[in-house]
């Protein structure tokens, strides 16, 4: 059975493969450059470098083997259940896969012919033929290591020396055949990549920047190498002058990005020109860029990342465990890698599953694969949490100023029970149950793992006021502690942007905050449609979380656009009580520093409302009318009782009204062609109901036009 494949060979097998490896087993045979003619130097190079990964996935094999291999009766309860949903995400879409595959689970990405649906939450499908990746989160509580960061991590360290002293030949090999051949993209490539697979990482930047191929080919080698130093900003800046040295058609091959939407988004992707999708493209990664504070674009650069690490790999047609052929298996690698990047743990469970796996696809003997020796090794492919999803849903790159903060959600927080996977009632199934229920089923058609965490911040309260030739815009939110993971004594420095297109950011305002308080932005600006972003960077020192919020706004027109006699009012703008019982400041710095951080209150709690009228003059007399009214449903049986006069109707609005014959005191007065009058009031909000509630402020003058703001709130109880 599945269950008990993690006892993958008998003890004398292991025994016999671990002597030939350990004690002087046959080495690939290397074949000196120097010694085969110019033309097939390539040929000789490659069929070293493919005995290496033949030695090399020997040892992956022997380390998984050894580390992975119990008695099934004396393992622990928790061991096997790992085992057992391991075995089933290594064998994804077959028979036994059945009621694991969940609908609103983790993407199976299959090779073979035909399309699928990617929409997040549901199964992914190429065809279906010789292998797939299904990728999910990590299944353990923690993972032994990241293969990120060094491929050779799962070697046992009884391989992991002999393994690179067999790199560092094979690499002697390249280096000499590069002084050959110098203009060979491919040994150029494969230079770099097996410096980076041995962790010589100035090595193989050093051998990017003697790449004398393809100009474009050899700047990518160079943006790869420093972006895996670290180095996102100088990776930036070589991959775009890269992309800028290729023709339309390799820059529309290398820019593909149709792969990272949402259906609705692909579909529409996939359908346009290449010239016009380089425009596509540059407003994809304008809005995919996580941090715009930050110089570079540091999703961008992983993308091109990962695209020359495909290339790297589909070039030699296997690696040193699986098969790059679109056939046999690469085309679902080259998606997963694309989206997801490289997992951080791949489990095998051991050559039974290998076996049985090609046996129930009944291929054996094709693709030059016998059913007694599987070409590729059946994995999971696990992804550590802390992952962010920045592409744009189809809606925003459509119209991106009239998004909402929900349309940039990031961060892997959409947690829901899965369906089980078993419905007996045995100690193992419930325990792979209870294992399976803890994954996130949080799975977007993208994400990645960023240098430093970002948090969601809330979208708060966001106003627009008017000026002469320009627009004030304001926003008040709270930074909660648990999210942005700081004492309440570490302030955060905020900046607020708007950004009209790519080459657009305008900053607005810089504030700094404390957790646990609100953090208040405002600032004047020209910019009419654009996506505001609300953001600060991590901490480097405590490892802290960076923070962010996005949304479109479309500024109200200036006051030069008014005519003489015609009146408007602003925004609505809540604000917090003033302390000790004291009133309101009169200027607009300090009533919009008073902003509440959101549209929802305690019960019994003090209100002040904030609002700008336009064309009203300070001595002109004016009618003002507040009105609050709840619209939270109220349920048949009291819709019933009002009917009756035997209940009352908790959506009776509450009025009330006055007027006022030139203004003295207290107001923000800013005259001008179109004056401009602000009001603070105070509301008594004490006898509210807990619930929802609209807010509607409307000025005139007597018999004059009305002219309405109004805005939403919530009362919430202690």
């Amino acid at each position: 059975m599945i269950a008990d494949s993690s006892n993958p060979l008998p003890g004398f097998v292991l025994a016999l493969l671990l002597a030939s490896l350990i004690q002087g087993g046959p080495a690939p045979a290397l074949m000196d450059p120097r010694r085969v003619a110019p033309s097939a130097i390539h040929d000789s190079l490659e069929a070293s470098e493919l005995r290496f990964f033949e030695e090399w996935r020997e040892a992956y094999r022997l380390s998984e083997a050894a580390r992975h291999q119990y008695p099934r009766t004396t393992a622990s309860l928790a061991v096997r259940a790992h085992a057992q949903l391991r075995n089933a995400f290594t064998v994804c879409g077959s028979t036994f896969w059945g009621d694991l595959e969940p609908r609103e689970g983790p993407t199976s990405l299959r090779t073979g012919g035909g399309a699928g649906s990617s929409e997040p939450g549901r199964t992914y499908a190429i065809g279906a033929t010789l292998f797939k990746a299904c990728p999910t989160w990590a299944l353990g509580d923690s993972l032994p290591w990241d293969e990120r960061v060094s491929i050779d991590a799962p070697l046992d360290s009884r391989f992991a020396d002999p393994i690179r002293a067999a790199r560092a030949s094979i690499i002697a090999l390249f280096d000499a055949g590069a002084r050959i051949r110098p203009r060979d993209a491919w040994i150029a490539g494969q230079r770099v990549r097996l410096q980076i697979d041995q962790r010589e990482i100035a090595r193989a930047a050093v051998a990017a920047r003697e790449c004398a191929a393809d100009v474009s080919w050899c700047l990518l080698l160079q943006g790869f190498a420093e972006a895996r130093s670290g180095h996102e900003r100088v990776a930036d800046s070589l991959f775009r002058a890269g992309m800028r040295e290729m023709t339309a058609d390799e820059r529309c091959r290398w820019g593909d990005a149709s792969v990272l939407l949402d259906s609705a988004g692909r579909d529409a992707y996939r359908t346009a020109t290449c010239t016009m999708r380089d425009s596509l493209n540059d407003r994809i990664w304008w809005l995919a860029d996580p941090l715009w504070s930050e110089p570079g674009n540091e999703r961008w650069v992983e993308q091109m990342t990962r695209a020359v690490f495909v290339k790297l790999h589909s070039d030699v047609d296997r690696d040193e465990r699986y098969s790059w052929k679109p056939g046999a298996g690469g085309d679902a690698l080259a998606e997963m890698v694309l989206r997801y990047g490289w997992p951080a743990y791949t489990h095998w469970s051991g050559p039974i599953v290998d076996y049985w796996r090609w046996s129930l696809l009944g291929i054996s003997g094709k693709f030059g694969v016998s059913s007694a020796s599987p070409s590729s090794p059946y994995t999971t492919f696990e992804y550590t949490g802390g992952r962010l999803h920045t592409l744009p849903a189809a809606n925003v790159l459509a119209d991106p100023f009239h998004s909402s903060s929900a349309d940039w959600h990031i961060a892997d927080a959409h947690d829901s029970t899965r369906r089980p996977m078993f419905t007996d009632a045995s100690e193992l199934s419930r325990a792979v149950n209870a294992l399976n229920e803890r994954i996130s089923s949080w799975w977007p058609a993208e994400h990645f793992f960023p240098r430093a965490a970002i948090a969601d911040l809330p979208r708060g309260q966001v106003a627009m006021l008017r000026r002469d030739s320009s627009s004030i815009l304001a926003t008040a939110l709270m930074l909660d502690t648990a999210s942005v993971h700081r004492p309440p004594s570490a302030g955060v420095a905020a900046s607020l942007f708007l950004s009209s297109g790519p080459a657009a950011l305008t900053l607005v305002s810089r504030a700094k905050g404390s957790p646990g308080s609100p953090l208040v932005l405002f600032g004047e600006t020209n910019v009419r449609a654009a996506v505001a972003s609300v953001e600060f960077s991590a901490d480097s020192g405590s490892g802290a979380p960076g923070g962010r919020v996005r949304y479109g706004v479309v500024m109200p027109p200036s006051l030069a656009s008014m005519h003489t006699g015609e009146t408007a009012i602003s925004d609505l703008v809540l604000l917090r009580p003033p302390a000790a019982q004291g009133d309101y400041p009169s200027d607009q710095r300090g009533i919009l520093a008073m902003m509440s951080p959101s549209d929802t209150i305690v019960k019994g709690a003090r209100l002040g409302l904030y609002w700008e009228t336009y064309g009203f003059a300070a001595s002109d007399t004016t009618e003002i009318a507040v009105w609050i009214e709840r619209y939270t449903p109220q349920g048949i049986l009291r819709r019933f009782g009002t009917a009756l006069n035997i209940a009352t109707d908790l959506n009776t609005p509450v009025s009330s009204s006055w007027t006022e014959s030139g203004l003295t005191g207290r107001a923000n007065i800013i005259p001008g062609r179109i004056p401009v009058v602000g009001r603070t009031v105070a509301l008594d909000t004490s006898k509210l109901p807990a619930g929802d509630y609209w807010l509607r402020v409307v000025v005139r003058r007597p018999r004059g036009d009305p002219v309405e703001s109004r805005r939403s709130f919530a009362v919430v109880a202690k």
